[in-house]
C-alpha cells in the first residue's frame, strides 16, 4: 500500500511540474502585439508622478512621458520616427526628465558596470558596455537655460533629422541624435517578448531569452504567478560567462505587472533592473500616435545657418 501511495504522489508531482512549465497565456499575446507593430506600452512607478510610454502604429513610433497629478494627466512627447525622419521634442516633461537624469546617482548603472566587468574577464564584453553620461537640463534647445524650474518651455518645440543624416559627423553633438533609437526602444526587460523589435538593444554576446518555468513569487507582501526566462551571455569564443535572469510577474487578471532582471555570475545575483508595467495594449489611447502641436526646426548639421544660430522652421503643426 505504501508503494502505491508513493507512486501516486510521484505522479501528482510530475503533473504539478508539468503545469508549472506552462507559460502564461498573455505572453503569446504580447509577442504577437510587438510583432504586428501596433502597441501602447506605459511603464514606470504607478500612481502620481512621471511615467514613460512607447507607442507604435503603421511604422510610426513615438516615446514620451506622462505626468499624473491629482487633477489630471499631461502627456509629453519626447521622440518620434515617421516616414524616414527622426524627431526630438522639447517641453516641460522632457526638461523635467533631463534634470532627473542629471541629478540621479546611477545606482542601476553601477550594477550594470559591475557585471560587465565580471563577465568581461577576457575583455570580450568591452564592446557591449554602455557609457552613461548626464544630459544637461535644456538639452539641445536650452543649452542649460532651462536649468531652473521657473524657466521651463511654455510650448512643445522640436527638431527633425532625415534618417540618411544620422551618421553625419557635423551634427550638433549636444543633440545626441545617436541616442534617439534607444529612446524609441521598448524597455530592455521586454525583450523576453520583443527580441526581434528593430529598436531593441542587445548586449554583446547576449542570446534570446528562453522560457524556463512558471511558479509563484511574493511581491509587495502578496503571492503572484510568474514566468522565468534565462539568457546566457557568451564571450567571443562562445563560452557562457554569465546568465541574465528575467522574472515576469502577473496580476490576478493575468496581465503583466512587473519584470525583474538580474545577472547571475560566479554564484552571485546582481540586480540589473525592475520594470513596473502600467499597461500593454494594442488599443491605442486617443491621439497617442498623433504628431504633437509644435514648431519643428531643422537639425543642426554644421551649416552656415547653424553657425549663426539661425533656426530654420520646417514644420508647423497646429
Amino acid at each position: 500500500m505504501g508503494k502505491k501511495i508513493a507512486a501516486v504522489l510521484a505522479f501528482n508531482m510530475l503533473l504539478s511540474a508539468g503545469n508549472a512549465l506552462a507559460e502564461q497565456p498573455a505572453a503569446e499575446k504580447y509577442r504577437a502585439m510587438f510583432q504586428n507593430g501596433t502597441f501602447y506600452v506605459e511603464y514606470g512607478p504607478k500612481g502620481w508622478g512621471m511615467r514613460d510610454y512607447v507607442v507604435a502604429q503603421n511604422g510610426v513610433r513615438m516615446s514620451g512621458y506622462k505626468l499624473e497629478k491629482l487633477f489630471g494627466t499631461t502627456t509629453y512627447p519626447a521622440y518620434r520616427y515617421d516616414n524616414g525622419k527622426y524627431y526630438q521634442f522639447c517641453n516641460k516633461g522632457t526638461v523635467k526628465r533631463q534634470m532627473e537624469i542629471a541629478n540621479q546617482n546611477y545606482h542601476a548603472y553601477t550594477h550594470y558596470e559591475s557585471y560587465q566587468d565580471s563577465v568581461g574577464l577576457d575583455n570580450s564584453f568591452s564592446a557591449g558596455r554602455r557609457t552613461v553620461s548626464s544630459v544637461g537640463a535644456g538639452g539641445f534647445f536650452g543649452g542649460g537655460i532651462y536649468g531652473q524650474h521657473n524657466d521651463l518651455p511654455k510650448n512643445t518645440t522640436g527638431k527633425v533629422l532625415d534618417e540618411s543624416q544620422m551618421n553625419n559627423p557635423a551634427l550638433d553633438p549636444d543633440a545626441h541624435w545617436e541616442l534617439v533609437k534607444s529612446h524609441l526602444s521598448l524597455p530592455s526587460s521586454l525583450k523576453i517578448f520583443a527580441w526581434n523589435d528593430k529598436y531593441m538593444s542587445k548586449e554583446y554576446g547576449e542570446t534570446e531569452p528562453s522560457f524556463v518555468e512558471s511558479g509563484q513569487v511574493e511581491d509587495d507582501g502578496k503571492s503572484y504567478v510568474c514566468d522565468k526566462y534565462v539568457s546566457p551571455l557568451k564571450d567571443s569564443n562562445g563560452k557562457v560567462k554569465a546568465e541574465m535572469h528575467y522574472t515576469a510577474i502577473y496580476d490576478d487578471k493575468g496581465n503583466l505587472r512587473k519584470i525583474t532582471k538580474i545577472c547571475r555570475i560566479a554564484g552571485k545575483d546582481i540586480p540589473i533592473d525592475e520594470l513596473e508595467v502600467v499597461t500593454i495594449t494594442d488599443i491605442l489611447p486617443e491621439k497617442a500616435i498623433n504628431m504633437p502641436k509644435s514648431k519643428i526646426y531643422a537639425a543642426d548639421t554644421g551649416s552656415i545657418t547653424d553657425l549663426i544660430k539661425k533656426q530654420i522652421l520646417v514644420e508647423d503643426n497646429k
